[in-house]
């Protein structure tokens, strides 16, 4: 289930994408488009439709700081509000599918818990000890194919139905229709685990007149060295973070507060407050948030020069 829960995120992150990747390649018209505003990192665009449409917009894609105001864009012919800059770069869609699925078939084949490992220690036993009671029968195979069959047809119909209730164009904009494929792929998973449980009833029911061929495991610290050496680059970024801080120059001025959010904490009744504040970097209007104490007026600010979403309240 787990497994099947994160496969279907990573499926619908791709699908997404790649439903966006392709509705502003086949169904957009080029325009060119004004940045006048960076807001939570991504830059508001204002431009006209062909049909003479004024349309301010947040755009997927980047700015960087100096680059010209004039951009190229795309938007979406049956909605304009969704918006792309022109040079942005889709990422692609297969990524994070091929990635899980293989890890999954590193694990499966070579790992001691892995299906590889399950079947051959089970062969191993019956080859020993001989098959169990009952043996194996068409009415022992009958059970699993038609569970396998019932979630392959449920699979299908989730993956169908965002087709049959959405446009290309539609789900480009708003992709929370593609979220059934969630739970198309743990129907998916759910029948690879039933198959794989019957092939597992399989070898303990029907004899193994030859032993069952070894096979090279991956020790189990093949699987934890990974996750070590992540987790100790991480702590070692942490750590030099607030060195490079103090090496780096941060760029100071003044920002307005325009919104007040307070996060609550655990089960108590305090919380962490978060600010919406606004500045200008080069006459550009930038919106971030930050967590910080409620002020009234402005409130000192600093951003980094190579990145001015990159900011923090100054005491």
């Amino acid at each position: 289930m787990v497994l099947g829960g994160l496969l279907g995120a990573s499926v619908y992150l791709t699908t997404a994408d790649f439903v966006r990747r392709a509705a502003f390649e086949h169904r957009s018209h080029a325009v060119t488009a004004t940045v006048v505003q960076i807001r939570h990192g991504d830059p508001v665009v204002a431009f006209t439709t062909a049909a003479g449409e004024e349309v301010t917009a947040v755009a997927h894609g980047e700015y960087r700081r100096g680059g010209p105001r004039e951009v190229g864009a795309r938007y979406l012919i049956e909605d304009p509000g969704a918006v792309a800059m022109a040079d942005h770069r889709w990422a692609p869609w297969w990524v994070l599918v091929a990635g899980a699925a293989a890890a999954f078939a590193v694990h499966a084949r070579w790992a001691p818990t892995g299906i590889r490992g399950g079947w051959v220690w089970r062969r191993a036993r019956t080859h020993v000890k001989g098959p169990g009671p009952g043996g194996w029968t068409r009415r022992t195979l009958l059970r699993p194919a038609a569970g396998a069959a019932v979630l392959l047809v449920s699979a299908a119909a989730f993956a169908a139905l965002p087709v049959f209730l959405g446009d290309l164009p539609g789900l480009a904009a708003d992709p929370a229709g593609l979220i059934l494929l969630v739970p198309a792929t743990v129907c998916v998973v759910g029948a690879g685990t039933v198959a794989v449980r019957a092939a597992y009833r399989w070898a303990e029911l029907v004899s193994a007149p030859r032993p069952p061929r070894p096979f090279r495991l991956l020790s189990p610290g093949w699987f934890w060295l990974p996750a070590l050496a992540v987790c100790a680059a991480t702590t070692l970024w942490g750590l030099a973070s607030p060195v490079a801080d103090r090496l780096e120059r941060w760029e100071a001025g003044t920002a307005e507060i325009v919104d007040v959010r307070c996060e609550p904490r655990g089960r108590g009744a305090s919380c962490t407050t978060y600010l919406t504040i606004t500045y200008a970097v080069d006459g550009l209007p930038y919106v971030e948030e930050v967590p910080g104490d409620y002020a009234r007026g402005g409130v000192p600010v600093e951003w980094d020069p190579e990145d001015p979403t990159s900011v923090r309240i100054t005491d």
